[in-house]
């Protein structure tokens, strides 16, 4: 335990500091969760890992009050640890009716408020999809495309961030 550093308790967990990364614990009646990160973590990580905590813990409390110790009844968690971190956003992403009738130019009123920038990182999804032939796209490829336009690294981030959010594009699930 000499390589631990630096304990500290900072509202919600606690964080400690190992190597070069930090570790946030996020303890709850019965269970303690763990993220272990490049960099300290924001109010908003800390607050998905309550988030998670907090839900893992309603979903399983029958479960998790006779447990001792296998993990078979936690074999389908995976949809909760994806949905309240947010690991979506890694999976592959497709272009939805809607991104596609944005593409078309034909988006009634009303129906999504969409930037520039949005529209011009959907154009980029279709070039990118028909160059490669394929009908999904990953995000960071996505970014690291879109990074030639004059907006900055986190204004497109954010962009592609809010064109999944309004369900323009959606993560090919298995």
């Amino acid at each position: 335990m000499k390589s631990f550093q630096n304990k500290s308790k900072q509202g919600e967990g606690y964080i400690l500091s190992y190597g070069d990364n930090t570790i946030l614990l996020n303890d709850s009646d019965l269970i303690r969760s763990a993220l272990i990160l490049d960099d300290m973590p924001s109010e908003e990580v800390r607050q998905k890992l309550d988030a998670f905590t907090k839900e893992f813990e309603t979903q399983y409390r029958a479960t998790l009050e006779q447990w001792k110790g296998e993990l078979a009844p936690f074999q389908n968690a995976g949809p909760i640890v994806a949905k309240t971190l947010e690991l979506t956003l890694l999976y592959p992403q497709q272009l939805t009716d809607l991104g596609k009738t944005i593409l078309s130019g034909k988006v009634p009123k009303g129906l999504v408020t969409i930037t520039d920038l949005e529209k011009g990182l959907v154009k980029l999804v279709n070039s990118m999809m028909i160059t490669n032939k394929v009908d999904y796209i990953y995000l960071p490829a996505l970014i690291e495309l879109a990074e030639v336009r004059k907006e900055s690294r986190l204004e497109i981030v954010g962009a592609v961030y809010q064109l999944v959010k309004k369900g323009i594009l959606k993560p090919m699930m298995s």
